[in-house]
């Protein structure tokens, strides 16, 4: 895969001017550049229909700041958008630059219920960046799902806490997975202030956390997050995993484990492995309805993203 077969995969996209969901999955296309993602944005802006868009990027590594802007360029002008997943775990090149222009892509978005964004080993974020997607995502109160994964980054406990500042205006927030393994710059104070920050959170429900090898995240910040946090009322579900293969779970009315289990390395790859996007390389193009058309996907109903 490189930038020739998503400039020809952009011809058909613009045929397509009433998609309503779509699913690109790149993963490994080590010749994309940014480039391609410039003409991948050329034929978004034109689907003022979409509601549902998937990108995969994974391990795409030519790929830099300058290509997130122009994706950004794109998905700005998405009026209609209301879940947005995409993974670049693994893109090293792209920076807190990178992330301030997708920031601002969300700025324009108005209907947004769901996001997913996964930069899991681009070591080139920071707090900075992680202030500016916050401030892109302000205006999306009525946001449902958050996932975002930052493992192997450079965000501190001061970014943390602001994040849990930042996620505080979600009002209708029913799901959250927030990913800071490796980060080792991550402080207790921080974990408590996030708490502190998800508590106001009237409907949330599931809690997903992982703070991997985070040297400061240890058995009593891990149990006092717990059971701070189960005292909100609409709480379903906690998972927390933290230093070297442990694992805090709490599951509906005091059901609550602090252990190691035997398979905790798989049911941590397996729960990290949840923030890609499911679908094979053979799966690459796009969702298509009754018209099938090299993988285009066009749905009457909005994807529900709840």
């Amino acid at each position: 895969m490189n930038d020739k077969y998503l400039k020809h995969l952009t011809e058909y996209l613009k045929r397509y001017k009433s998609l309503e969901s779509l699913i690109l999955n790149l993963r490994g296309g080590e010749k994309i550049t940014d480039e391609g993602l410039s003409n991948l944005s050329e034929g978004l802006r034109r689907i003022h229909s979409l509601k549902s868009i998937d990108l995969n990027f994974q391990d795409c590594i030519e790929i830099t700041d300058d290509g997130l802007k122009n994706l950004a360029e794109g998905l700005k002008r998405l009026d209609s958008l209301q879940s947005v997943r995409m993974n670049f775990s693994n893109c090293e090149r792209i920076t807190d630059e990178g992330l301030n222009y997708l920031g601002e892509s969300l700025k324009g978005l108005g209907f947004l219920q769901s996001l997913d964004l996964d930069f899991k080993k681009c070591g080139g974020m920071t707090d900075e960046g992680l202030k500016k997607l916050g401030e892109g995502l302000k205006r999306h109160i009525s946001l449902k799902s958050l996932s975002l994964n930052f493992e192997e980054s450079e965000i501190t406990g001061e970014g943390l806490s602001q994040l849990g500042e930042d996620i505080e205006i979600f009002e209708s927030l029913q799901s959250i997975h927030l990913g800071f393994s490796r980060c080792s710059a991550i402080t207790e104070e921080s974990l408590f202030s996030l708490c502190q920050s998800l508590r106001m959170l009237d409907y949330l429900r599931d809690v997903d956390l992982e703070f991997k090898y985070c040297r400061e995240i240890i058995d009593y910040s891990v149990n006092t997050f717990g059971h701070r946090l189960k005292r909100l009322g609409s709480i379903k579900r906690i998972w927390i995993a933290y230093g070297h293969l442990k694992l805090y779970e709490y599951e509906g009315c005091g059901s609550e484990k602090s252990e190691e289990p035997e398979d905790s390395s798989a049911k941590s790859e397996k729960e990290s492995d949840s923030s890609n996007v499911k679908s094979s390389d053979s799966d690459l193009g796009l969702d298509k309805s009754d018209d099938s058309r090299d993988g285009v996907e066009e749905s009457d109903d909005a994807d529900d993203s709840d």
